[in-house]
């Protein structure tokens, strides 16, 4: 993939994560019963990528143990896969 290449209509540009404190800041207002280092596993997991912070969000519980091991589906699209 060329940064700025144009692909027919549309122009690639490579995206950052969000940085940790707003991962942390997401995640406890999505989630403020969570434990302490779930937003530091899910920022290496997703490397901060929005889309998937939210599905792994969407799929914590906190009756799903700790650890949480997020789905196969969720670590078969994971940027750190």
């Amino acid at each position: 993939m060329q940064t700025g290449f144009v692909d027919r209509v549309a122009v690639r540009r490579p995206l950052s994560g969000l940085p940790s404190e707003a991962v942390e800041e997401l995640v406890r207002r999505r989630h403020p019963q969570a434990p302490a280092d779930l937003p530091s596993r899910l920022q290496d997991l997703t490397l901060g990528r929005p889309m998937f912070l939210s599905l792994c969000l969407d799929e914590w519980h906190p009756d799903n143990g700790a650890p949480w091991v997020p789905s196969e589906s969720l670590r078969k699209t994971s940027p750190r896969r």
